[in-house]
């Protein structure tokens, strides 16, 4: 299928459940964007705490400048974490079923994050040496995925965000739903089937629906949480007892050029 299909936003999230970055150009790696949720932040078991339980994780603002990743908080204070987060101790982790070799020893970010968020917590980052593999009911083996929830890209069209919006009281912004890539010239929910989609410099298998969670309630500047969008979706995207919104994908491997990549603007052609 051709159309007038465009890229319109990319964004990656380095810290998984902290704030996102809106970038121009991504390389797309076997992870899924570069720099996306290659970092997480533990518990001293190894077990992963995101917005669900902890919606101020939003408050949270995070750059990338050079080599280093900047996480800011509101009151002011700061880290510099390596982007290539090599620690000095291996650390079993564990990301929902998952549990998988990462590096660990970022004694200022430990502290940094303990302090704010009044627990003992480790920074932890997954090495490429680590395999997490998809899921395979949905996927092929060798499909790996970084501390992202289950697959490597979340893509989702404006349109359907703004199909949703006229059913909201208050329209929300599409970053309640944590997006790498964001398209439009579609129709609304047209991606829900798409099985494929190309961009001059990479392509991208879409081979899941994205169930919603809580965190589509958690507003991503304040951290504060509310019914909605989850309870307007239930009433039109529900699927068993889940809704869903948005779409998984793979990095197909194919590219026109050396190094894989997606651009603002760039022309889609979906399948």
């Amino acid at each position: 299928m051709s159309s007038q299909i465009r890229v319109t936003h990319l964004f990656v999230y380095p810290i998984k459940s902290l704030r996102g970055i809106s970038l121009e150009v991504a390389p797309i790696t076997p992870f899924g964007l570069r720099h996306d949720r290659r970092f997480m932040l533990v518990r001293p078991d190894g077990t992963f705490i995101t917005q669900r339980l902890h919606p101020e994780l939003a408050v949270f603002d995070v750059d990338v400048i050079a080599d280093q990743i900047v996480v800011t908080h509101p009151d002011g204070s700061s880290i510099k974490i390596p982007v290539r987060g090599e620690g000095v101790a291996n650390m079993r982790a564990t990301v929902w079923d998952d549990v998988v070799d990462a590096f660990v020893g970022f004694p200022e970010a430990d502290a940094f994050f303990s302090d704010h968020m009044r627990e003992p917590l480790r920074l932890a980052w997954m090495p490429e040496a680590t395999h997490r593999q998809t899921d395979l009911a949905h996927s092929e083996e060798g499909d790996r995925v970084s501390f992202a929830d289950g697959y490597p890209i979340l893509l989702v069209g404006r349109p359907s965000m703004d199909d949703l919006n006229t059913r909201l009281k208050i329209p929300l912004p599409i970053n309640r739903f944590r997006p790498n890539i964001i398209v439009e010239g579609c129709d609304p929910w047209s991606e829900d089937s798409w099985t494929y989609v190309k961009v001059p410099g990479a392509a991208l298998r879409l081979v899941k629906k994205c169930y919603r969670c809580v965190v589509t309630t958690t507003d991503q500047r304040s951290g504060e949480r509310s019914k909605e969008p989850l309870a307007t979706l239930a009433t039109f995207r529900k699927e068993g007892n889940k809704v869903w919104f948005g779409m998984n994908c793979i990095p197909d491997g194919s590219s026109d050029g050396d190094t894989p990549e997606i651009r603002v603007g760039d022309r889609v052609i979906a399948s």
